[in-house]
């Protein structure tokens, strides 16, 4: 599920990308409390994160501001992003 931003840059699940990818945050597509959750976490609508591990199965690993963070599978389907550069 690729779709083509506005500005020419493709939006997808953050499960769906490579490792190396940059990307921003465009919308989170969960209920409250997943919303929440990522709040808290410090993930929000205009974040920008590097992907750092994404295997077929498991957690989706990246990285905000130097640390590391592991998202479930189904939280990372649900964070849709705008991709900046596909390797970083």
């Amino acid at each position: 599920m690729s779709i083509k931003a506005e500005h020419g840059y493709q939006l997808k699940s953050l499960g769906e990308c490579r490792p190396g990818a940059r990307v921003k945050i465009k919308e989170l597509m969960g209920g409250y409390k997943m919303r929440l959750r990522l709040s808290e976490m410090g993930l929000g609508t205009g974040q920008k994160l590097v992907v750092i591990q994404n295997l077929s199965r498991g957690p989706v690993i990246v990285q905000k501001d130097g640390a590391s963070l592991a998202l479930g599978r189904g939280h990372a389907m649900k964070i849709i992003v705008e991709v900046i550069d596909e390797e970083a």
